[in-house]
């Protein structure tokens, strides 16, 4: 396969696989398809004459493009904007997108680019995937991104430094299991994103994170018995607990981080990952595991009391955010009871 820049010669292929892209991941694309095909001619070929968008091939077949642009203001010059990107599922997995990406990256290092933006639909965690391991690296998110039948949905915005090595973002490993130091930077997009939805749930707050440096967070994972389930090099879910301090409370665990994204919920994530904290907790003796939920969060304690807990009790004014003071509902299972 190979890579070009796209001309106006191009614009009939290049339209066609712009529809079957829009089909097939309508969230990925501001434009719905019947907005795509309304295009006006001019307008296609005004984007495709201006050298920013790029054409795979295999041999003289499209099967996917890619746009770069670069900042046209002179303080901004060095960042570039990539999108939209898009790989036919018939030559998906065969190395295509790679090429693209490193063309791109080759053609915005010869343009004076410093720094590659993006934006990507939260849920699909196969492009979050490949763009982390080109080097991107979550920093924000947009709320509601797109509103597609009357449901909002996120996107991530990402970004690479190409004046950085891409080797010194690493990716987590997929699957359910343990965090460690080395996983810092996925677990704090998770954790920013916690805090920004559910600030009054937790007792850091979003500046808290937003501000520590990378030392910090990887002491605060390596103190932490802190589990996840993790797709495409992105946490989804996360639970984590802690041996209380001092002889006398050592059998007594905390629990603390338990969050599901609101893209991945409804797939039993929060069990997987309550079940790896008890597992763990109780093979390292611990007898009873505790906890605090918001009393406004009902949802939250249905399903501590499904997962076994029992609530002990309410402690009023807790938490206190911006001057409005949380109660929270305190919990325990004892694990020494488990069958």
């Amino acid at each position: 396969m190979t890579v070009r820049r796209l001309t106006v010669e191009d614009a009939a292929a290049y339209q066609a696989l712009r529809l079957e892209g829009i089909a097939a991941f309508p969230l990925s694309f501001l434009q719905t398809r019947e907005e795509a095909e309304a295009s006006e001619p001019e307008e296609l070929a005004k984007r495709l004459n201006s050298g920013g968008t790029y054409g795979l091939f295999d041999w003289d077949k499209l099967v996917g493009f890619a746009g770069l642009s670069q900042q046209p203001w002179t303080m901004a010059r060095h960042r570039a904007h990539i999108g939209p990107f898009y790989v036919s599922a018939s030559h998906q997995g065969q190395g295509g997108a790679q090429a693209l990406m490193d063309r791109m990256v080759a053609d915005a290092e010869t343009m004076g680019v410093r720094q590659l933006e993006l934006w990507v639909w939260s849920g699909n965690t196969r492009a979050i995937a490949f763009y982390t391991k080109n080097g991107f690296a979550p920093v924000g998110v947009m709320p509601q991104a797109v509103i597609q039948d009357g449901r909002p949905h996120d996107d991530l915005f990402m970004v690479r430094q190409l004046d950085q090595p891409a080797s010194h973002v690493v990716p987590a490993k997929d699957g359910l299991r343990r965090l460690h130091p080395e996983d810092w930077m996925a677990f704090r997009d998770i954790r920013l994103d916690m805090l920004r939805r559910d600030p009054t749930a937790f007792g850091s707050t979003h500046a808290d994170w937003a501000g520590k440096p990378q030392a910090e967070i990887e002491a605060w994972i390596a103190k932490m018995h802190l589990f996840a389930v993790v797709e495409g090099g992105r946490c989804l879910a996360t639970a984590a607990w802690y041996p209380l301090p001092g002889a006398t409370v050592r059998h007594r665990g905390a629990v603390i981080a338990v969050y599901t994204r609101p893209e991945a919920r409804g797939r039993g994530l929060f069990r997987q990952v309550m079940t790896a904290v008890e597992r763990d907790a109780k093979a390292s003796s611990i007898l009873q595991l505790e906890l605090d939920v918001s009393a406004d969060q009902d949802a939250a304690q249905s399903a501590y009391l499904a997962q076994g807990y029992a609530i002990l009790g309410r402690s009023p004014r807790a938490l206190c955010h911006d001057g409005v003071y949380c109660d929270m509902i305190m919990m325990l299972k004892r694990l020494d009871r488990d069958a």
